[in-house]
């Protein structure tokens, strides 16, 4: 029986409250919600179907069902009474709202598609094909609008289009539109903040606008003074120039009175700023020290460039400010009017293909909810609300579910410290606004719990990241505090041995300081490779060796209990980004003979045989394209020479290669115009063929005809060549699913591909459970644990481009754009701009904090970080420097978060000596291993690691080994050697029951390795198989509810809701006979599996026996078979079980005693396994089939 902590207990318990969980990492809120779940179920007598559990994705939903189902199901085992109540909740499982929040607006569309007047059966087009939608009506509509040639649109285009083209504002208009879709009411929301564009200076200072430039400049002011008050500080110690102390005291002064005008408004603190002057330094006397000197005067230089960066920036008046946002009145109206004809515009044309994009499902839902009754019926549906990843959700999202939800019936758990989907327009400060409002008192009505107890990871880790933590998120910066209810406290204590401490890899790459070079060897072939190794490759290697070591040590198995050696798949590489960086890492550590797997995104299109494929298709297209062409004609698939097609552009030199092909075909007589006229032909009966075949069985047409596929495979690293190009076969199966049609629109649909962030990784043949070590990105890895984790990539840049774009874009803040003026061809940065750009800059910097922490709270056992620094002496002087927001947001990574904290670390002042003048802020737990691993020393070592791996080989290409005589007989008996049971050793180690079967009904020495197909292809034929008739029948069994099968109705009923929540197609239950469903549910077995007190479908089992107990031929072998099945179905009865086998297979009396005695084999296996695992007693078993409607006791 689980242990519950008394914050975990209180949330499970917890009734007639709204309630907000705040679980830190590793506290268990899966669990918690899990059981709380389940004590609605037992202790309140709640239906599972009367709950809505939403979940932020499709994974999740499933695992959630999963674990519910299972712990239902050890109630029932533990318990007698509820038995019945119990019982139905197996059955309301599969029909329960469990999903994501899209699912859950499907399910409200679908139902009440009258409200919004669109056709029920819908289909729900993927990104790219919204992409492509979106990109037709652009078109559509700026040309119309091009025709209408009004002054305003004419000007916007001036304005936010480029010099060449209207892409810009194409863009600019497609952003707009994107990002209002997170708001619930997107046009209405963008009306409010257009006319936000007329105002004065009282509307001004009531603004968001203002409001952001104000705290962002009170942020800076406070960063000079913290800057010169640390100074000061030091012109008090011994040696200290004291001095400097009246200018730092003046300087003071200068930032007190700035804060001060500011707080009059804006327009007194712009008229102060221009007027700030510094105090000159006194001169310093010869007993002050100068390193003390120095450090002041960089302190004080540092807060003065604040002040200065300052000025240049804000150099206008209110009123200039003011008057470029008025002057872009128009233009935002304008941007406003092309927003609402492109909504209006596209919801037409998905209408038009009976289409719906993610985004409509949830404010068709919206819509749907708005009306009173509906949104009364589904609060009279669901008792309770469980949103899981509540951090994650949007206003839209929150807007839906309090429509839908009671007064105090609403469960929102999730950890604000692990929002990191705002590139989704994920919205943490919803989370925030209650965690700050709902009270932690039990009798609120609204009401917070914090679960802190961490039960992953040892209590080192936790104290590390509760060090860095503490020391840099704040309110000011970060969106909260780390105090002690966010801190992680340790929930296990484990047994320790070795080495606990978390460790810091600092990668210099400042070679000037390295100092170990021998000057009689030179340095220059060093230094010449150390500028060629990149700093990825640098961390790669790094990493790499540490792994080589951690093979050596040992670390606690929670499962065994016991300690065990490191293996590679107890390793993970965390990365802030793959791109880039994951292949380097697989790269080198294949070299290094580390096995990785990396979940890389992109680069798939760039795979040259997929490349060559993708031309082929453009190439039969359009033949008019020279690069495809020349592509083509010089690979294996067209086989053509480079002296030919010289020869070929030589006999016409002006005109396309095309034009030139066909020239020397008309004009010239020898083998090559005969060798390009029959590769002409083959383009005009590809681009024939590519109309009426199918896409994909069209590129597998092409792949076969070529010869492509074969060649491919021949080539180094073949099989992942193959398993590329199967990848895009199922791309053009995807597309096929599309509304768009033909070989034209396909290339396009590639290209958009491309061009997005929609790219795929190319296939993997390593799959993720192997002996690797796995390499992914932070954003994977969130909701994972490992018990080694190496999170690398610390030193590299943010990517804050967000902040940077020409017009910015904000929940609250509206349009940031900047301020064009046409005839002087300036651009200046408006007000809005201003502060957007600040506070946008800040907001990512706090989703890189919980990115950091996601990263850092996934390891159970070992944590270890590797970062580049370069000038490490420089970059520790400004890490040593006081620690205040404004500091840190000047941050460039997130070694210029963790080195801060460290520098004032006992550990980190031992390792790095400029901390040494400085002092520990608090005491702290945490321990940390700090290595410096200068980069100019790593490349002599690999040199020399290359060197000798050079002399190994040659002294192996020398090496003769002498056979003495009297050793062939030994090799020669050992190699002529036979295995007895020959038979037994041709059996797969492990067999499927239908194998078993079809094995007892053949001859056991015909039996060959089974072998995957090497290309596995659709059926093109739109009727169905037997065997797909069949699934779908066990699968129709499996969810049925034998409760309610009295009537054709009541089956129909319940195969159209498995329909409507999308877990049948509708083709698939049209296929199903309801006639033969009803004769079983009416048949005597059928009436027993309805009155059985519990009945399991679909049950897996593995069973290892001797091959001798199947196989009469191997009677005498004792080797060891693993049999693995799934029962369709057994049921409990008087205490016994009986388990029933359903058979779709035709029956004719010519096969009736043939398939009775096949079938015989599997369910005497079923009933042997079902006895061995549930150690029950088999009452019977029967074989019933379909067709005849028998059930045959076996």
């Amino acid at each position: 029986m689980a242990v519950w902590t008394e914050a975990q207990k209180a949330a499970i318990e917890a009734r007639g409250c709204n309630l907000l969980v705040s679980a830190a990492a590793g506290s268990g809120k899966t669990a918690v919600l899990v059981e709380r779940i389940i004590r609605l179920i037992v202790d309140d007598g709640i239906d599972i179907d009367r709950l809505l559990i939403v979940t932020f994705t499709h994974a999740a939903a499933g695992e959630m069902r999963e674990r519910i189902g299972g712990a239902i199901l050890k109630e029932m085992e533990k318990r007698d009474k509820n038995e019945a109540h119990l019982r139905r909740q197996v059955n309301l499982l599969g029909r329960s709202s469990i999903s994501t929040i899209h699912a859950f607006c499907t399910e409200v569309v679908r139902r009440n598609f009258h409200i919004i007047d669109i056709d029920p059966n819908f289909r729900v087009c993927d990104q790219t094909e919204a992409d492509l939608l979106k990109n037709q009506v652009m078109e559509e509509l700026l040309e119309a609008e091009y025709e209408k040639g009004t002054e305003t649109f004419l000007q916007l285009v001036e304005m936010f289009g480029s010099s060449r083209d209207d892409t810009a504002l194409a863009d600019l208009i497609l952003k707009v539109f994107g990002f209002m879709q997170s708001q619930p009411y997107p046009l209405p929301w963008l009306k409010a903040k257009t006319d936000d564009f007329q105002m004065d200076a009282t509307d001004f200072y009531s603004s968001s606008w203002y409001k952001a430039w104000a705290e962002q400049i009170n942020m800076e002011l406070d960063g000079a003074r913290a800057l010169w008050v640390e100074a000061l500080k030091f012109t008090e110690v011994p040696g200290g120039p004291v001095m400097y102390e009246s200018a730092l005291k003046q300087d003071l002064a200068l930032v007190d009175n700035l804060k001060k005008a500011l707080t009059q408004g804006m327009a007194e603190f712009l008229t102060q700023l221009p007027g700030v002057k510094h105090a000159s330094l006194a001169r310093a006397s010869a007993e002050v020290d100068p390193a003390l000197k120095e450090r002041v005067q960089s302190l004080r230089n540092a807060g003065k460039k604040i002040i200065k960066d300052l000025n240049q920036k804000l150099n206008r008046s209110l009123d200039q400010y003011l008057a470029d946002i008025n002057a872009l009145y128009p233009s935002m109206q304008c941007l406003y009017r092309l927003e609402e004809e492109f909504t209006r515009r596209y919801h037409s044309l998905k209408l038009e293909k009976n289409l719906v994009d993610f985004n409509d499902l949830e404010h068709y839902a919206l819509q749907i909810l708005a009306e009173p009754g509906i949104a009364r019926a589904y609060q009279e549906q669901f008792e309770y609300i469980f949103v899981d990843e509540y951090q994650d959700s949007n206003l839209v999202q929150e807007t839906i579910l309090n429509f839908i939800r009671r007064e105090h019936n609403l469960f929102m758990v999730g950890d604000v410290k692990q929002s990191i989907y705002r590139f989704r327009l994920a919205d943490p400060g919803l989370f925030m606004a209650k965690y700050q409002t709902f009270a932690e008192s039990d009798e609120a009505l609204d009401r917070r719990i914090n679960l802190t107890r961490n039960f992953r990871s040892r209590r080192g880790i936790l104290a590390a990241v509760n060090y860095i933590f503490a020391t840099i998120m704040s309110r000011d910066f970060g969106e909260m505090d780390y105090d002690e209810k966010a801190r992680l406290n340790p929930g296990v204590e484990l047994p320790a041995e070795g080495d606990e401490r978390v460790e810091l890899l600092l990668v210099n790459r400042d070679n000037a300081g390295s100092g170990n070079g021998d000057e009689e060897t030179g340095t220059a072939e060093t230094d010449e490779t150390l500028e060629e190794m990149s700093r990825v490759e640098a961390e790669a290697y790094v990493a790499a060796r540490r792994i080589k070591e951690l093979l050596d040590e040992k670390l606690y198995d929670r499962e065994t209990g016991e300690w065990r050696r490191v293996d590679f798949r107890d390793m993970a590489i965390l990365l802030r980004t793959t791109r880039n960086w994951s292949a380097v890492f697989q790269d080198v550590f294949t070299a290094e003979g580390i096995p990785a797997f990396a979940d890389v995104s992109g680069g798939y299109f760039e795979a040259p045989e997929v490349d060559l494929i993708l031309n082929l298709l453009t190439l039969i297209d359009n033949r008019h394209q020279d690069i495809p062409l020349l592509s083509i004609m010089r690979s294996p698939i067209g086989g053509f020479r480079l002296e030919e097609l010289i020869a070929v552009r030589l006999n016409s030199t002006k005109t396309s290669f095309f034009e030139a092909i066909q020239a020397y075909r008309e004009n010239e007589d020898d083998d090559l115009a005969q060798k390009l006229a029959q590769f002409l032909e083959k383009l005009g009966r590809w681009r024939e063929e590519s109309r009426f075949m199918h896409l994909d069985e069209f590129i597998w047409k092409l792949l076969m005809e070529t010869g492509y596929y074969y060649y491919a495979g021949a080539m180094p690293g073949g099989r992942q060549r193959q398993a590329n190009l199967s990848l895009l076969l199922d791309r053009a199966g995807q597309y096929q699913q599309t509304s768009m049609q033909g070989l034209f629109n396909f290339i396009k649909f590639i290209d958009r591909l491309k061009k997005s962030s929609n790219d795929v990784g190319t296939a993997s043949l390593l799959g993720e459970n192997e002996n690797v070590v796995r390499i992914m990105s932070i954003h994977k890895s969130k909701g994972l644990e490992f018990p080694v984790v190496i999170l690398a990539g610390l030193g590299k840049k943010f990517n804050l481009s967000d902040s940077s774009s020409p017009v910015l874009l904000h929940k609250d803040m509206g349009i940031g754009p900047r301020y064009i003026d046409i005839e002087k061809r300036t651009s200046t940065d408006t007000i809005a701009r201003i502060s957007m750009k600040q506070r946008i800059r800040m907001e990512n910097l706090a989703e890189e904090m919980r990115i950091l922490y996601v990263g850092a709270t996934r390891p159970r056992e070992k944590l270890i970080m590797i970062g580049t620094v370069k000038n490490l002496e420089g970059t520790v002087e400004k890490w040593s420097r006081s620690i205040s927001p404004f500091s840190l947001a000047r941050g460039q990574n997130y070694l210029d978060w963790i080195g801060p904290a460290l520098v004032r670390h006992p550990d980190g002042k031992n390792i790095l000596p400029a901390a040494e003048n400085l002092t520990l802020s608090r005491e702290d737990e945490s321990r940390w291993k700090i290595n410096i691993i200068d980069s100019a020393d790593m490349v002599r070592e690999l040199k020399q690691q290359e060197d000798e791996a050079q002399a190994l080989c040659r002294r192996l290409a020398d090496f003769k080994p002498d056979i003495f005589s009297d050793q062939k007989p030994l090799i020669e008996a050992r190699l002529n050697w036979q295995y007895e049971h020959s038979e037994a050793a041709r059996l797969p180690s492990k067999l499927s029951v239908t194998r078993i079967k079809d094995l007892k009904a053949g001859d056991l020495n015909s039996i060959q390795r089974d072998e995957a197909p090497m290309l596995k292809r659709s059926e093109s034929s739109s009727s169905l198989s037997a065997r797909e008739r069949g699934t779908i029948v066990h699968f129709v069994m499996q969810h049925l509810d034998f409760s309610r099968t009295a009537s054709r109705q009541e089956i129909n009923t319940q195969i159209a809701a498995l329909v409507e929540r999308e877990l049948l197609l509708p083709e698939a239950a049209e296929a199903v006979d309801i006639y033969k469903i009803m004769k079983f549910c009416q048949s005597d077995l059928g009436r027993r599996v309805a009155a059985s007190p519990e009945v399991r479908r679909e049950v897996p089992f593995n069973l290892r026996c001797s091959c001798g107990r199947i196989f009469e031929e191997l009677a005498d072998c004792d080797e060891e078979l693993l049999i693995q099945g799934v029962i369709d179905l057994f049921f409990r009865e008087d205490h016994e079980l009986v388990v029933v086998d359903f058979k779709t297979d035709r029956i004719t009396p010519d096969n009736h005693e043939k398939l009775v005695s096949q079938y015989r084999v599997q369910i005497k296996l079923y009933q042997e396994a079902l006895e061995t695992i549930n150690q029950a007693k088999i009452k019977a078993g029967y074989l019933y089939f379909f067709d005849t409607g028998e059930a045959i006791l076996v």
